[in-house]
């Protein structure tokens, strides 16, 4: 049993407080002491199933809630609807008040100071990527484990909350308004049950909730801050390992603090993606994209569907796209479903943040340095795209 917790908690320990809150508090004042020494070995792993759960539908709140307001420059920079904005502020009030802390300039500077350290000579960064990069770095390390994590992981813990209590406050204002639905009786005995009948006041529930939005959202921020600032504070090296003392085949590394990792390793310069199978030519040919060479990531992709959700959730500067996948796609079907998504540029024009090239015109020679330009744009173009020839 304590291994299976271990597996299931140990590195989530944000969990553990939400485990505690409801198990001490909610469990004894919903389920009558009788009900809880007879069935006790059910309900406490329902109850830890539950949280599970409501940690995997918590993480919806990131998508809707965070990254629009305190994400990267590159997603709050987005044309977001303005009656979503409205929505999110007059939902969650709070975030005026993390505002008012400033704790999101601390970040976008402390994100810069990190752009920085990330160096690889001959070798163009990308403006999006830093937080995926430095989380990379410094993951399961001893700075990491003491100066990030604790603040991720309670967030995480405070986040669990907000569905919860969004729910609880809905529930009181229907109650008040119209006598449905009724409360849950419950069976606790003081001091819980003074406890369960503050939770009835509508003023309690939206401070609570409030409240731990708060902590959801100034802990998210200030665990980016911190990993930003170690990142800056480490010393990089780049380097080169050789195969097999062929130096044309070295392959670019960094060493961030006390790891080492391959340079493709890292979203910030992790710039291509072939999607597919890529034979050793096409393989060869993306090798030229970059020097020193960079390897190129793979994934599978048989449908538009499979290609619309690579090019909208991966953070790759090139996408490229084997002959043979997505089979049935006329080139202009697939230029108009990403057009739908992103800004496309379709080759030889390269305006815009995806390029869409076919996979023969890479084979052609002097349409290699106009890719390797557009790849390469001071700054780095966010998404590149290679279509089947």
């Amino acid at each position: 049993m304590e291994k299976i917790l271990e597996k299931l908690f140990g590195k989530t320990p944000g969990i553990d407080v939400v485990i505690a809150v409801v198990t001490l508090y909610m469990l004894p004042s919903v389920v009558a002491k009788e009900t809880r020494d007879a069935w006790g070995v059910i309900i406490v792993p329902a109850i830890w199933l539950v949280v599970l759960v409501s940690f995997a539908l918590s993480g919806r709140w990131d998508d809707w809630l965070f990254d629009p307001l305190y994400g990267s420059p590159e997603v709050r920079n987005k044309n977001h609807p303005a009656w979503a904005t409205w929505l999110r502020r007059s939902l969650f009030p709070v975030t005026f008040l993390v505002d008012s802390l400033g704790i999101l300039d601390k970040v976008d500077a402390a994100r810069e100071t990190a752009h920085q350290a990330f160096q690889y000579p001959g070798i163009q960064k990308r403006q999006a990527g830093i937080y995926q990069s430095a989380k990379t770095a410094f993951n399961a390390t001893e700075q990491w484990d003491r100066q990030v994590k604790p603040y991720l992981e309670f967030s995480k813990a405070a986040r669990i909350f907000v569905w919860p209590l969004l729910a609880a406050f809905v529930w009181v204002l229907l109650n008040h308004a119209t006598g449905w639905p009724p409360y849950i009786p419950v069976a606790a005995q003081p001091p819980l049950g003074r406890l369960v009948n503050w939770s009835q006041y509508r003023w309690v529930t939206y401070i609570s909730w409030q409240g731990v939005s708060f902590l959801y959202l100034s802990l998210r921020l200030v665990h980016m801050r911190k990993l930003y600032q170690l990142a800056s504070e480490v010393t990089v090296y780049p380097f080169q390992i050789e195969k097999k003392g062929d130096r044309s085949n070295a392959k670019p590394m960094l060493n961030v603090g006390t790891a080492v990792m391959p340079l493709d390793a890292l979203e910030i310069f992790r710039r291509v993606l072939c999607v597919g199978k890529a034979g050793p030519r096409l393989k060869e040919q993306l090798r030229t994209l970059s020097d020193p060479p960079l390897e190129a990531s793979q994934a599978k992709c048989e449908t538009l569907r499979d290609l619309r959700k690579l090019v909208g959730d991966k953070e790759y500067c090139l996408f490229v796209v084997s002959s043979d996948s997505p089979p049935g796609l006329t080139r202009d079907e697939v230029a108009r479903e990403l057009r739908a998504i992103k800004d496309v540029a379709v080759y030889p024009d390269a305006v815009g943040q995806v390029m869409v090239v076919q996979e023969a015109e890479l084979e052609v020679a002097q349409n290699v340095p106009a890719v390797k330009e557009f790849l390469n744009k001071p700054g780095g173009a966010k998404n590149g795209f290679a279509l089947p020839g």
